[in-house]
Protein backbone atom coordinates (compact mmCIF):
# COMPACT_ATOMS: atom_id res chain seq x y z
CA UNK A 1 0.00 0.00 0.00
CA UNK A 2 1.63 3.25 -1.05
CA UNK A 3 1.45 6.74 1.54
CA UNK A 4 -1.39 7.56 -1.08
CA UNK A 5 -3.45 4.84 -0.21
CA UNK A 6 -3.06 4.79 3.29
CA UNK A 7 -3.77 8.40 3.87
CA UNK A 8 -6.65 8.45 2.61
CA UNK A 9 -7.66 4.85 4.48
CA UNK A 10 -6.84 6.86 7.76
CA UNK A 11 -8.76 9.86 6.68
CA UNK A 12 -11.99 7.70 5.62
CA UNK A 13 -11.44 5.71 9.41
CA UNK A 14 -11.20 9.01 10.72
CA UNK A 15 -14.25 10.19 9.87
CA UNK A 16 -16.08 7.33 10.34
CA UNK A 17 -15.34 7.72 13.44
CA UNK A 18 -16.18 11.21 14.11
CA UNK A 19 -19.43 10.39 12.83
CA UNK A 20 -19.55 6.82 14.73
CA UNK A 21 -19.12 9.62 17.72
CA UNK A 22 -22.27 11.79 17.29
CA UNK A 23 -24.63 8.80 17.09
CA UNK A 24 -26.74 7.73 20.33
CA UNK A 25 -25.08 5.39 22.65
CA UNK A 26 -26.78 2.08 22.69
CA UNK A 27 -28.08 0.88 26.35
CA UNK A 28 -26.92 -3.12 25.80
CA UNK A 29 -23.61 -1.73 24.93
CA UNK A 30 -22.81 0.01 27.97
CA UNK A 31 -19.11 -0.41 28.84
CA UNK A 32 -16.62 -0.33 31.73
CA UNK A 33 -13.41 0.92 31.83
CA UNK A 34 -11.75 -1.77 30.81
CA UNK A 35 -13.94 -3.07 28.01
CA UNK A 36 -13.92 0.81 26.80
CA UNK A 37 -10.08 0.23 26.55
CA UNK A 38 -10.11 -3.05 24.82
CA UNK A 39 -12.96 -1.55 21.97
CA UNK A 40 -10.56 1.74 21.56
CA UNK A 41 -8.04 -0.89 20.25
CA UNK A 42 -10.47 -2.97 18.17
CA UNK A 43 -13.30 -1.08 16.75
CA UNK A 44 -10.83 0.79 14.15
CA UNK A 45 -9.91 -2.55 12.87
CA UNK A 46 -13.16 -3.44 12.45
CA UNK A 47 -13.94 0.09 10.24
CA UNK A 48 -10.62 -0.54 8.43
CA UNK A 49 -11.76 -4.30 7.78
CA UNK A 50 -15.07 -2.82 6.34
CA UNK A 51 -13.45 -0.38 4.09
CA UNK A 52 -11.12 -3.00 2.68
CA UNK A 53 -14.29 -4.55 2.23
CA UNK A 54 -15.39 -1.83 -0.30
CA UNK A 55 -18.14 -1.02 2.22
CA UNK A 56 -19.21 2.39 3.13
CA UNK A 57 -19.02 2.56 7.30
CA UNK A 58 -20.62 5.41 7.55
CA UNK A 59 -24.03 3.98 5.79
CA UNK A 60 -27.15 3.10 7.83
CA UNK A 61 -27.15 -0.70 9.31
CA UNK A 62 -23.16 -0.49 9.72
CA UNK A 63 -22.27 2.94 11.94
CA UNK A 64 -22.60 0.75 14.93
CA UNK A 65 -20.96 -2.30 13.92
CA UNK A 66 -17.40 -1.82 15.04
CA UNK A 67 -19.07 -1.37 18.17
CA UNK A 68 -21.17 -4.44 17.84
CA UNK A 69 -18.34 -6.52 16.88
CA UNK A 70 -15.85 -5.36 19.43
CA UNK A 71 -18.38 -6.56 22.08
CA UNK A 72 -18.95 -9.83 20.19
CA UNK A 73 -15.16 -10.44 19.89
CA UNK A 74 -14.94 -9.53 23.86
CA UNK A 75 -17.59 -11.93 24.97
CA UNK A 76 -16.75 -14.70 22.43
CA UNK A 77 -12.78 -14.36 24.02
CA UNK A 78 -13.89 -14.19 27.62
CA UNK A 79 -12.12 -17.31 29.00
CA UNK A 80 -8.50 -15.18 28.40
CA UNK A 81 -9.81 -13.62 31.71
CA UNK A 82 -10.92 -16.37 33.39
CA UNK A 83 -8.92 -18.63 35.54
CA UNK A 84 -10.49 -22.38 36.58
CA UNK A 85 -9.50 -22.74 39.90
CA UNK A 86 -11.78 -19.62 40.38
CA UNK A 87 -14.79 -21.89 39.03
CA UNK A 88 -13.39 -25.40 41.20
CA UNK A 89 -12.37 -23.93 44.05
CA UNK A 90 -15.47 -24.52 46.32
CA UNK A 91 -17.12 -27.07 44.13
CA UNK A 92 -15.13 -30.04 45.48
CA UNK A 93 -16.94 -32.05 48.21
CA UNK A 94 -16.61 -35.11 49.45
CA UNK A 95 -19.32 -38.03 48.71
CA UNK A 96 -21.65 -38.37 51.30
CA UNK A 97 -21.62 -42.15 51.92
CA UNK A 98 -18.95 -43.47 50.43
CA UNK A 99 -15.41 -45.18 51.09
CA UNK A 100 -12.10 -43.48 49.22
CA UNK A 101 -11.73 -46.05 46.85
CA UNK A 102 -11.07 -44.74 43.11
CA UNK A 103 -14.25 -44.39 41.11
CA UNK A 104 -16.71 -45.32 43.95
CA UNK A 105 -18.54 -42.02 43.52
CA UNK A 106 -19.32 -42.24 39.84
CA UNK A 107 -21.82 -44.00 38.03
CA UNK A 108 -21.17 -46.62 35.05
CA UNK A 109 -17.67 -48.32 35.65
CA UNK A 110 -17.32 -45.60 38.68
CA UNK A 111 -17.33 -42.75 36.55
CA UNK A 112 -18.68 -39.39 36.31
CA UNK A 113 -19.85 -38.73 33.02
CA UNK A 114 -21.67 -35.62 31.19
CA UNK A 115 -22.68 -35.55 27.89
CA UNK A 116 -23.79 -33.26 24.90
CA UNK A 117 -22.76 -29.67 26.26
CA UNK A 118 -22.79 -27.51 23.35
CA UNK A 119 -20.53 -24.54 23.27
CA UNK A 120 -18.60 -22.64 20.27
CA UNK A 121 -15.66 -21.75 19.45
CA UNK A 122 -13.49 -19.05 17.31
CA UNK A 123 -11.25 -20.60 14.67
CA UNK A 124 -7.71 -19.16 15.33
CA UNK A 125 -6.79 -19.94 11.61
CA UNK A 126 -9.96 -17.72 10.14
CA UNK A 127 -11.49 -16.22 13.37
CA UNK A 128 -14.87 -17.67 11.81
CA UNK A 129 -17.04 -19.56 14.99
CA UNK A 130 -17.26 -23.41 15.06
CA UNK A 131 -19.88 -25.18 17.51
CA UNK A 132 -19.16 -27.75 19.63
CA UNK A 133 -20.51 -30.77 21.31
CA UNK A 134 -18.44 -31.67 24.40
CA UNK A 135 -18.95 -34.84 26.62
CA UNK A 136 -16.50 -35.34 29.79
CA UNK A 137 -15.79 -37.80 31.67
CA UNK A 138 -13.72 -38.19 34.90
CA UNK A 139 -12.97 -41.28 37.83
CA UNK A 140 -13.35 -39.68 41.46
CA UNK A 141 -10.17 -40.15 43.66
CA UNK A 142 -10.18 -40.31 47.34
CA UNK A 143 -13.60 -39.65 47.58
CA UNK A 144 -13.81 -36.46 46.09
CA UNK A 145 -16.23 -35.08 43.04
CA UNK A 146 -16.96 -31.89 41.59
CA UNK A 147 -20.56 -30.59 40.92
CA UNK A 148 -21.81 -31.46 37.30
CA UNK A 149 -22.32 -27.60 36.16
CA UNK A 150 -18.33 -26.97 37.04
CA UNK A 151 -17.43 -29.35 33.88
CA UNK A 152 -19.32 -27.52 31.47
CA UNK A 153 -18.00 -23.80 32.86
CA UNK A 154 -14.29 -25.37 32.82
CA UNK A 155 -14.94 -25.99 29.12
CA UNK A 156 -16.27 -22.67 28.34
CA UNK A 157 -13.03 -21.30 29.37
CA UNK A 158 -10.79 -23.01 27.04
CA UNK A 159 -13.85 -22.94 24.46
CA UNK A 160 -14.19 -18.79 24.57
CA UNK A 161 -10.68 -18.74 23.34
CA UNK A 162 -9.46 -18.64 19.69
CA UNK A 163 -8.86 -22.34 18.94
CA UNK A 164 -8.28 -25.48 17.31
CA UNK A 165 -10.12 -28.70 18.08
CA UNK A 166 -7.21 -31.06 19.85
CA UNK A 167 -5.90 -27.97 21.51
CA UNK A 168 -9.20 -27.36 23.15
CA UNK A 169 -9.35 -30.72 24.42
CA UNK A 170 -5.99 -31.17 25.61
CA UNK A 171 -6.32 -28.45 27.38
CA UNK A 172 -9.55 -28.92 29.38
CA UNK A 173 -8.60 -32.56 29.89
CA UNK A 174 -5.83 -31.11 31.54
CA UNK A 175 -6.85 -28.46 33.57
CA UNK A 176 -9.90 -30.88 34.85
CA UNK A 177 -7.34 -33.12 35.66
CA UNK A 178 -5.05 -30.83 37.49
CA UNK A 179 -7.84 -28.61 39.59
CA UNK A 180 -10.15 -31.75 40.60
CA UNK A 181 -7.48 -34.34 40.61
CA UNK A 182 -9.20 -37.48 40.05
CA UNK A 183 -7.96 -41.00 38.96
CA UNK A 184 -8.52 -39.82 35.46
CA UNK A 185 -10.10 -37.86 32.69
CA UNK A 186 -11.83 -38.28 29.55
CA UNK A 187 -12.51 -35.38 27.02
CA UNK A 188 -14.34 -35.61 23.22
CA UNK A 189 -15.55 -33.29 21.23
CA UNK A 190 -17.23 -33.18 18.20
CA UNK A 191 -16.37 -29.84 16.07
CA UNK A 192 -18.49 -28.28 13.26
CA UNK A 193 -16.93 -25.01 11.04
CA UNK A 194 -18.16 -23.03 9.20
CA UNK A 195 -17.63 -24.14 5.27
CA UNK A 196 -16.28 -22.19 2.45
CA UNK A 197 -16.73 -24.66 -0.34
CA UNK A 198 -15.29 -21.72 -3.19
CA UNK A 199 -11.99 -22.87 -1.22
CA UNK A 200 -12.35 -26.80 -1.04
CA UNK A 201 -12.00 -29.58 -4.20
CA UNK A 202 -15.10 -31.81 -2.23
CA UNK A 203 -17.80 -30.72 -4.44
CA UNK A 204 -20.52 -33.29 -2.63
CA UNK A 205 -19.70 -31.36 0.40
CA UNK A 206 -22.90 -31.04 2.88
CA UNK A 207 -23.45 -28.86 5.63
CA UNK A 208 -21.00 -28.05 7.61
CA UNK A 209 -16.98 -29.11 8.03
CA UNK A 210 -16.54 -31.47 11.10
CA UNK A 211 -14.23 -33.27 13.03
CA UNK A 212 -14.19 -35.34 16.59
CA UNK A 213 -11.06 -35.25 19.08
CA UNK A 214 -10.29 -36.95 22.44
CA UNK A 215 -7.95 -36.41 24.90
CA UNK A 216 -7.25 -38.33 28.13
CA UNK A 217 -5.25 -38.85 31.46
CA UNK A 218 -4.62 -41.22 33.72
CA UNK A 219 -6.91 -44.35 34.09
CA UNK A 220 -8.28 -43.48 30.85
CA UNK A 221 -4.99 -44.01 29.07
CA UNK A 222 -3.95 -46.77 26.70
CA UNK A 223 -6.04 -48.27 24.14
CA UNK A 224 -7.21 -51.04 26.69
CA UNK A 225 -8.30 -48.83 29.08
CA UNK A 226 -11.69 -50.53 30.52
CA UNK A 227 -12.36 -46.57 31.86
CA UNK A 228 -12.12 -45.44 28.35
CA UNK A 229 -14.24 -48.46 26.70
CA UNK A 230 -17.06 -47.90 28.94
CA UNK A 231 -16.65 -43.91 28.41
CA UNK A 232 -16.93 -44.65 24.70
CA UNK A 233 -19.76 -47.43 24.76
CA UNK A 234 -22.02 -44.69 26.79
CA UNK A 235 -20.98 -42.04 23.57
CA UNK A 236 -22.29 -45.29 21.20
CA UNK A 237 -25.65 -45.23 22.92
CA UNK A 238 -25.99 -41.30 21.79
CA UNK A 239 -24.58 -42.40 18.57
CA UNK A 240 -21.19 -40.71 18.58
CA UNK A 241 -18.66 -43.31 17.98
CA UNK A 242 -15.03 -41.92 18.07
CA UNK A 243 -13.62 -44.67 16.55
CA UNK A 244 -15.40 -44.08 13.29
CA UNK A 245 -15.52 -40.10 13.61
CA UNK A 246 -11.45 -40.07 14.30
CA UNK A 247 -10.75 -39.97 10.26
CA UNK A 248 -11.05 -36.26 10.16
CA UNK A 249 -8.63 -35.76 12.94
CA UNK A 250 -5.74 -36.02 10.42
CA UNK A 251 -7.40 -33.41 8.11
CA UNK A 252 -6.01 -29.93 8.38
CA UNK A 253 -9.10 -28.18 10.26
CA UNK A 254 -9.42 -24.84 8.86
CA UNK A 255 -10.94 -25.25 5.33
CA UNK A 256 -8.82 -22.38 4.34
CA UNK A 257 -5.69 -24.43 5.18
CA UNK A 258 -6.24 -27.11 2.97
CA UNK A 259 -8.27 -28.45 0.24
CA UNK A 260 -8.08 -31.75 1.47
CA UNK A 261 -11.79 -32.41 2.89
CA UNK A 262 -13.67 -35.90 2.92
CA UNK A 263 -16.88 -36.15 0.82
CA UNK A 264 -19.56 -35.73 2.48
CA UNK A 265 -18.00 -34.58 5.48
CA UNK A 266 -20.59 -32.50 7.58
CA UNK A 267 -23.71 -32.74 8.91
CA UNK A 268 -25.33 -35.17 6.86
CA UNK A 269 -22.95 -38.26 8.41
Amino acid sequence: MGALEEAHLAAAISACECECYEEEEEDDLVEGDGEAAAADAMEPAVRALLLGLGEDARREGLRRTPKRVAKAFRDGTRGYKQKVKDIVQGALFPEVGVDKRTGSAGGTGGQVVVRDIDLFSYCESCLLPFSIQFHVGYVPSGGRVVGLSKLSRVADVFAKRLQNPQRLASEVCGALHASIQPAGVAVALQCWHIPLPKNLKCKTLQGWISTSHSSRSGVFEGESSSFWNDFSALLKLRGIDMERDSHSASIAWCPLRSHDVPVCNGHSL
